[in-house]
């Protein structure tokens, strides 16, 4: 009698592989095994693959798998070797097998990372150590997290002084020629914030167009090296920081914290005017010199004063002549 097996599946028990009461599994090489002869039939050999082997075992590939509202934590076999992490801006993580998407718009609301090296790799523990930078152009107000992995594991902010903005990214600070300030940083996720910059210059500022003599010690945005004081033609004051506007005759810069003081740009001056008297006669001209005070004029008030007295000035003249 024989006994004819079409397929055969095994699994590995360590010291006992009993398959019945009267077949006998017996170790005969890595790929094959041995049936012993039952009553009067002839021993067979099959090909029969283990399935559970520490050689299967080791070559299979696993990742951690968890969807995103799901709290205890499985196991997964992938057919590539590549495991991924993803989080959410509400914090919470999705692991599980893949790679992250390539086309950013996908991306918008995660945060991303993968790895191929070894089984299970895709933990808690292997996401954070990753890092992830802020990212903004120099014309945007807001910056975002940047949701792919820095794979050059170095963090930068900088300030764009042709746009006037600030400019944040994944890369070092040697590679960004257009920046006139720049910091990086690798110790943590999100590293490159406005901190790590230079301090800002501190200004005074104040607008007495718009402000009731409320003087403000203001600190100055990164774009900024520089304070000013400038006097309009009423001679009213405005500080801030920056350059000197251009609509400003009257206007000095300084560069230190609270220099744009008033001081720079003081409200009267004392000066010698040279005026020529001449004086018609048959044998002398006479000259002298005199000396005066430019006196500025500080209110509405005394403008329009000034203004009666020159229209009536000029039209007593008409009248004479």
């Amino acid at each position: 009698m024989y006994f004819i097996i079409k397929s055969c599946k095994f699994c590995q028990k360590i010291n006992q592989n009993i398959l019945n009461t009267k077949i006998q599994l017996l170790y005969f090489s890595r790929h094959f095994r041995k049936l012993s002869k039952y009553k009067k039939g002839t021993t067979i050999l099959r090909d029969c693959q283990l399935c559970n082997t520490k050689e299967l075992f080791d070559k299979t590939f696993f990742c951690l798998n968890k969807g995103k509202e799901e709290k205890s934590l499985g196991a997964v076999i992938c057919k590539e070797r590549s495991c991924l992490v993803r989080r959410h801006f509400d914090g919470k993580l999705e692991q599980g097998c893949g790679k992250c998407p390539k086309n950013k718009t996908n991306l918008s609301n995660i945060q991303c990372a993968q790895c191929h090296k070894n089984s299970f790799c895709n933990t808690d523990t292997f996401f954070e150590s990753q890092i992830f930078c802020w990212e903004k152009n120099a014309l945007n107000w807001i910056k975002n997290k940047g949701t792919r992995v820095c794979k050059v594991g170095v963090c930068f902010i900088g300030v764009d002084k042709n746009k006037m903005g600030l400019v944040q990214g994944c890369d070092k600070c040697k590679r960004q020629h257009n920046l006139a300030k720049c910091s990086d940083c690798s110790s943590t996720s999100l590293c490159n914030t406005e901190t790590i910059l230079p301090p800002p210059i501190k200004c005074f500022h104040f607008n007495s167009k718009f402000q009731q003599n409320l003087k403000i010690n203001k600190t100055c945005h990164h774009v900024y090296d520089s304070c000013y004081i400038a006097r309009d033609v009423f001679w009213r004051v405005e500080q801030n920081c920056g350059e000197c506007p251009s609509k400003y005759q009257k206007c000095v810069k300084c560069n230190n914290n609270f220099c744009n003081k008033e001081s720079l740009l003081p409200l009267t001056t004392t000066t010698i005017k040279q005026k020529t008297k001449i004086t018609t006669t048959s044998t002398t001209t006479t000259t002298s010199i005199i000396p005066s005070t430019k006196i500025f004029i500080t209110s509405e008030g005394q403008i329009n004063k000034v203004k009666m007295n020159v229209i009536f000035i000029f039209a007593f003249l008409i009248i004479i002549l």
